[in-house]
């Protein structure tokens, strides 16, 4: 009997032990898998998921079963944009996250693509409730602000798309100010305080200039223009686009889209157009812009290159590297000799940075 006891141990401890070296390597594969993911890298990834599918969604380990159906949902959504394919697996990450476990940016990067996905798909009170439950569950966490701002811009969407119009400007302000205060709190710790008061000032100027001019008022847009450079500078490229497009039109409206203040609207808009892959929008835009940056007196109508610059600039954070050289190399060719003189250096830098990474760059 003691040696029946024995074996039945023995073989339960070996079990134990094979299913946490399992476990340990299906880590290290979806580590190794997500990693390439962020390098845009996907060559081979869907056969390398399917090769662990079965181990995956048998998994006792949450954590496998979290990992592996977000990186199949990631590589739908972001990749692809096969939004709908994206969704069962989205679903599936964001379900297998324990409600009782403290949420990290995994689930909340997770809770972004479901709510964007959702949101493709017009499926509206999906949007709404996944955006509500992850904001909440994510408040406290400091990594959350970049999902967290992504989510607002999503709810402000829905509500456009159902044709609200009181709900989605407090959703745009709210992305914005988080993406402000968050890279303040990256990069200028120190400065998060004057940084929102700053804000505040600013929003209370804004709405000041509305309420005792109007919204065509030069003295409004100009005030919108420097917060739309805030908002640029924190790399929110959703938000700069939506307000860029409002600067825009209002100032068309008005007769002021050549006004010279009016150019770093165009410098805002052409550098997130193509960091956001619209660059049918760009081109679109690129006459207009060039007609503004001519009422400068600083550039000739013919040296335009200063445009190309900010579009190769949205191109290369957008991992496009092959189509950002292309730009910077039309910048230097079309740039005012001053502005070549300031930005040459910085120009061939960043060729030869996008020379070195376009083997992984997006195409």
């Amino acid at each position: 009997m003691k040696r029946i006891v024995l074996i039945i141990l023995t073989f339960s401890i070996c079990q134990a032990a094979q299913a946490q070296a399992n476990g340990e390597r299906l880590h290290k594969e979806l580590d190794r898998i997500e990693a390439q993911m962020r390098q845009s890298d996907t060559v081979g990834l869907r056969e390398a998921l399917r090769a662990i599918s079965s181990s995956c969604e048998s998994s006792t380990d949450w954590r496998i079963r979290f990992k592996y159906n977000q990186c199949l949902g990631s590589l739908e959504a972001a990749f692809r944009k096969d939004y709908a394919r994206a969704i069962p697996y989205l679903r599936k990450a964001y379900d297998a996250y324990p409600t009782n476990v403290a949420a990290n940016s995994d689930f909340m990067e997770n809770a972004d693509y479901l709510a964007c996905s959702y949101l493709d798909q017009k499926q509206y009170d999906e949007v709404e409730r996944i955006a509500a439950e992850a904001l909440v569950r994510g408040a406290s966490l400091n990594d959350s602000f970049p999902a967290a701002v992504d989510l607002f811009t999503v709810l402000a969407e829905s509500y456009e798309q159902r044709g609200d119009t009181i709900m989605p400007p407090h959703f745009h302000r709210k992305s914005q100010e988080l993406s402000i205060l968050y890279t303040s709190q990256q990069y200028q710790p120190d400065s998060v305080e004057r940084i929102y008061n700053r804000l505040i000032l600013l929003y209370d100027a804004i709405d000041q200039e509305r309420r005792f001019f109007s919204r065509e008022h030069p003295g409004y847009l100009m005030l919108q223009n420097n917060y739309l450079n805030m908002i640029a500078y924190s790399g929110n490229i959703s938000e700069s686009i939506w307000l860029g497009e409002q600067i825009l039109q209002t100032a068309r409206d008005s007769l002021l889209d050549e006004e010279p203040w009016m150019i770093d609207t165009y410098f805002n808009l052409l550098y997130a157009y193509a960091g956001d892959d619209k660059m049918d929008r760009c081109e679109a835009l690129l006459p207009d812009a060039k007609r503004c940056l001519a009422s400068t007196a600083k550039h000739p109508p013919e040296k335009d290159g200063i445009l190309y610059y900010f579009i190769a600039t949205g191109l290369m954070d957008d991992i496009r590297y092959e189509q950002a050289i292309t730009y910077f190399n039309l910048a230097v060719e079309r740039m005012d000799k001053a502005s070549l003189d300031e930005l040459q250096k910085d120009i061939a830098d960043r060729i030869a940075f996008c020379n070195e990474k376009k083997g992984f760059g997006k195409k």
